[in-house]
């Protein structure tokens, strides 16, 4: 997770990759994922993965702690396998 600032607000970025059970990259899956922002709300997103497997997130709210979860990973014939994920969730706060 990265993050920039413009007065009051913050523009938080999340990045993670869709690998298959080789480490291969997985182009054109559907990620879901979910956001909590500082005030305690949350919001869904979706992004479908580039040629490499790379999916990026982006939302912009107060500054303070945000948290961005996985909760599905989607794409026709394959399995999608949650317990092999490095890292489902991560959080950054904002100064």
């Amino acid at each position: 997770m990265s993050y920039s600032l413009k007065g009051s607000k913050a523009t938080v970025t999340a990045a993670t990759k869709v690998l298959d059970a080789a480490g291969v990259g997985v182009p054109s899956a559907t990620v879901t994922g979910r956001w909590t922002l500082p005030n305690g709300t949350t919001t869904n997103q979706q992004a479908v993965s580039s040629s490499s497997g790379t999916v990026s997130f982006k939302v912009t709210s107060t500054k303070g702690t945000y948290q961005f979860c996985v909760t599905s990973v989607t794409k026709t014939g394959w399995v999608y396998a949650p317990s092999q994920n490095v890292e489902t969730c991560d959080t950054l706060t904002t100064p």
